[in-house]
């Protein structure tokens, strides 16, 4: 709800702002990413429950660079 909120938030400020990427919140079980498969992306633990996600950037000049 927090990354959901954050999202408005930039939305009202700069109208017109792209869809935020998420790369990984946590598996639909709630554990890390991976796990269910023997081949985990990040730690035990690290994104438990959506506790930590990784989350793309906001850019607007199309060079995906920074």
């Amino acid at each position: 709800m927090l990354i959901r909120h954050a999202l408005q938030r930039t939305r009202e400020a700069f109208p017109g702002t792209g869809p935020l990427g998420i790369g990984d919140a946590c598996q639909f079980d709630g554990i890390t990413p991976g796990f269910d498969m023997d081949d985990p992306r990040h730690p035990a633990s690290t994104h438990d429950q959506g506790g930590n996600q990784d989350v793309a950037y906001f850019q607007t000049d199309g060079q995906n660079d920074m």
